[in-house]
């Protein structure tokens, strides 16, 4: 891992906690060259200071992806300071747990502003950098971007929109050698301050998720690296994550059963 991220570029999108941090720290410490970025800017400060205390060399800008005057300057500033662009990590999101008639159209919006324009936005910025560098472009997704999940209907819908837009990218940018991936991440360790909105629009604080096992955030983050290391297309973490996605392709009726069945955990 050392000698492959050694030096290179890594813009890493919502990284001012969670999968995001992770990842920061851990390309760092393979001499990764990080920048960071988040709505958050007292918490991205945080993150900067404890990134520069362990000598890793980082640029913090923060912002909100959903405005493509930010996500061009963020490429912009990213190649002005670093001189090139080798990765980007597309992890910022947010969450709404709601279904689509009772929920808010104000926060729908926000979750595809954020989940999906943003990552185009950035990725858009970022292309003609990672031609030159023959880079990695990673999307960061979640069961919910296999199977629409009840209750979490916008997030859903930002997170399967992400595989068309890699998977258009993909061929798009055949011939260039650069790599575009996508990731379905499972349950996974978060941070205790992370927030979804609710049917109201409102902000509130992630409950746990009762009799589902979390994975640890070390791990996801490892199989993520691995992923942009071996240049991977696709990888589904946790085995619900691989088993909805065999099961969706075998047996799409299946998935859909246990859902139904499932309904009352979703709530």
């Amino acid at each position: 891992m050392q000698n492959y991220f050694q030096d290179k570029v890594v813009v890493i999108t919502g990284s001012n906690q969670g999968i995001g941090k992770k990842l920061a720290f851990q390309l760092g410490s393979y001499g990764a060259k990080i920048v960071i970025n988040g709505r958050n800017q007292e918490k991205l400060e945080a993150v900067l200071l404890e990134l520069q205390h362990k000598d890793i060399a980082v640029l913090a800008l923060g912002g909100d992806v959903s405005s493509a005057a930010f996500c061009e300057r963020l490429i912009a500033e990213t190649v002005s300071h670093f001189g090139r662009l080798d990765i980007l990590i597309n992890n910022a999101g947010m969450s709404a747990k709601a279904s689509l008639e009772e929920g808010s159209l104000a926060v729908f919006k926000t979750v595809i502003e954020i989940n999906l324009l943003g990552t185009a936005y950035v990725s858009k910025f970022a292309i003609p950098h990672l031609k030159k560098s023959q880079g990695s472009m990673l999307f960061i997704s979640s069961l919910a971007g296999i199977h629409g999940l009840p209750y979490f209907t916008s997030y859903s819908t930002s997170k399967m929109a992400l595989t068309a837009l890699a998977e258009s990218l993909r061929l798009e940018l055949h011939g260039h050698n650069v790599h575009v991936g996508t990731a379905y991440v499972g349950f996974t360790e978060t941070a205790k301050e992370k927030t979804v909105y609710n049917a109201k629009g409102e902000l509130e604080f992630l409950q746990k998720r009762e009799n589902i096992q979390a994975t640890p955030l070390a791990v996801t983050v490892d199989k993520l690296i691995r992923q942009i290391k071996r240049r991977k297309k696709s990888s589904y973490h946790s085995t619900m994550g691989k088993m909805n996605y065999i099961l969706n392709r075998v047996s799409p009726g299946f998935v859909e059963f246990f859902l139904k069945k499932s309904l009352h955990k979703f709530k």
